[in-house]
């Protein structure tokens, strides 16, 4: 019978071998007598959490809170959500007597901080001066030899929850004693053999050290910057960063604050230079640009700067490709086809190469949540300028927001969804008149529905005819203009405008295709949404974005392929099946 003092016992056994959250509970599931009993499965749920950093805004406001659970899927979440635990009572006297029982820092600091986050009783106070003081140790206890990296990054993390929570408490002693600690620890890890290699672990460090009133910095943080700057000579987006902190400290010195954003703009000028590659010195010449516009550095500055942009021989501008791959089975993709096509008819089978699937971007929910994940594990992605380039390398979009950054991970995900459905729905296409009879006349008679026309319905009968006679490029062109018709049409019928009038000088238009797919999104339910964004992701969201109706109506590429054809096909498929209501 396991109860909570075996339990304690068990986990301050495996603990004193200095492991992380994840293996002493992997460690704890090797040894524990009875892991479906409750305080088994509580010690499992207080040590599976993942710390959301107060620096993860986005995660933060979606959680609710500072803890998450480290998988979510459709068969569930592990472990449950704070305020969703199951038997929520006596896991909370659980904890509250493994917080009570467990003096070793990384699982009292853990319980502790759960119990600051979740108990309603009168301890909450002493929970979080608990796991301040564990965090406090855990550092104390954390190499910072190269071995050692992971359980380094965890330190780092805990002295930011115990900064947090000694801000949150009002507590000013414990508050200077994470400070202190925070820049022990910086100390030690720049003066590390690691440290160039290992700037996210300084960087974290530096940064609520120089929020601080300048009374309460450590003496020697100019020092330490100018140390890091050392160590990041081959990395100007740190150095860059390195740069702001000084200016932060600089603050109120015109001077200083001058001469270090000449510093900083030179720094990115002959990173600039130092890029053979056309592109890489356009990017860095913009960055420098952009930075002595905003920060004042003067006109002088720029002129030359934009002199050096114009001088980039376009031919200079080596573009690398990459793939990407997903591995399905050889049976997995004929039970998907098979599901497809069927064998009860042609027309059936045209309507599950519309519907089976649901639309290809996937949920929006779970993208935003693997997006969110993967910055987080990948965070130095963030930290650059995100450049959008066209088929023909022309920029189109500068990223630098963290916001707009997000948005562009979204839809770079979401376009690669509608990209592999596009590769598996092109074999199910090419099967469908492999198995039916099918007749040019039929297939006009199903496309030709209330808000369709007939002559559109013809338009696309032959798109398909074209595609099944292994002309892509045909189709696509033809099925484009009638899909932006419907599209219009529909969007017209549900009350939208699809044209503005002339306004002064501004001459009357016709509202474009990514307007009218914007607007059917705010017009629909959210499920209905989520098919318009499809439509908008394939046909005109520039990179990473599809953008096939751009592309291919305006000559930006070449001939088609058969993937590409497929996208806008399920497109005219599925608009077949909307149906309008007469006013």
């Amino acid at each position: 019978m396991v109860d909570v003092a075996k339990a304690a016992a068990l986990l301050e056994d495996i603990a004193v071998q200095e492991l992380r959250p994840e293996e002493i509970r992997d460690r704890f599931n090797d040894r524990v007598d009875e892991p479906n009993s409750l305080v088994a499965r509580a010690v499992n749920w207080m040590l599976g959490y993942m710390l959301v950093e107060a620096s993860d805004l986005a995660g933060r406001r979606r959680h609710g809170t500072a803890f998450a659970p480290i998988w979510e899927l459709k068969e569930g979440v592990f472990p449950p959500y704070l305020d969703k635990l199951p038997n929520h009572e006596s896991v909370i006297a659980i904890w509250r007597d493994l917080a009570r029982l467990v003096r070793h820092p990384v699982i009292n600091g853990r319980v502790s901080d759960l119990l600051w986050c979740v108990d309603s009783g009168g301890e909450r106070h002493r929970h979080a001066r608990s796991a301040i003081e564990s965090y406090l140790s855990a550092a104390d206890n954390a190499g910072t030899d190269e071995s050692e990296f992971e359980r380094l990054i965890d330190a780092v993390q805990g002295l930011g929850r115990a900064r947090e929570l000694s801000l949150e408490l009002n507590a000013h002693d414990l508050l200077t004693r994470v400070d202190n600690r925070i820049a022990d620890l910086l100390r030690h890890e720049l003066q590390s053999e690691e440290a160039g290699n290992r700037p996210g672990v300084w960087m974290r460090l530096f940064a609520p050290l120089v929020s601080l009133q300048e009374e309460d910095r450590p003496r020697d943080l100019g020092e330490l910057l100018a140390q890091a700057h050392l160590l990041a000579t081959e990395r100007p987006d740190i150095r860059l960063a390195l740069f702001q902190m000084q200016q932060r400290l600089a603050r109120g010195d015109q001077s200083e604050t001058r001469g270090i954003r000449r510093s900083a703009v030179a720094m990115l000028i002959l990173e600039a230079r130092r890029q053979t590659d056309g592109l890489s010195r356009q990017n860095r010449f913009l960055e420098a640009l952009d930075f002595a516009r905003h920060n004042g550095v003067g006109q002088r500055t720029e002129l030359c700067i934009r002199r050096a942009l114009r001088q980039i021989d376009p031919n200079s501008i080596d573009w690398q490709e990459y793939s990407y791959s997903t591995k399905i089975s050889a049976e997995q993709m004929e039970e998907w086809i098979e599901t497809i096509v069927g064998d009860d008819g042609f027309e059936s089978a045209l309507e599950r190469f519309a519907l089976v699937g649901g639309p290809p971007v996937g949920g929006r929910e779970r993208t935003e949540r693997t997006v969110d994940d993967l910055a987080q594990r990948f965070v130095f992605q963030n930290l650059f300028t995100r450049v959008v380039a066209d088929d023909r390398g022309l920029q189109i979009r500068r990223v630098e927001s963290p916001e707009l950054k997000r948005e562009l991970d979204i839809l770079e995900h979401e376009a690669r969804n509608v990209q592999i459905d596009g590769w598996l729905r092109q074999l199910a296409l090419d099967r469908i008149p492999e198995r039916f009879p099918r007749e040019s006349a039929n297939l006009r008679r199903l496309f030709n529905t209330s808000l369709i026309d007939r002559g559109q319905a013809d338009a696309f009968a032959r798109a398909f005819e074209h595609f099944w006679s292994d002309r892509p490029d045909e189709a696509l062109v033809v099925a484009l203009p009638r899909i932006e018709a419907v599209l219009r049409r529909l969007f017209d019928l549900l009350g939208g405008a699809i044209y503005q009038p002339p306004r002064d000088q501004r001459p009357g238009r016709v509202l474009g295709l990514g307007e009218v797919l914007r607007g059917l999104e705010e017009l629909s339910t959210a499920d209905e949404a989520e098919w318009f964004r499809s439509f908008r992701v394939a046909l005109t969201e520039p990179l990473p974005g599809l953008n096939l109706r751009n592309r291919h109506l305006h000559g930006l590429t070449d001939q088609a392929e058969k993937p590409d054809a497929a996208i806008v096909l399920r497109v005219a498929a599925l608009l077949r099946l909307v149906a309008v209501q007469s006013p």
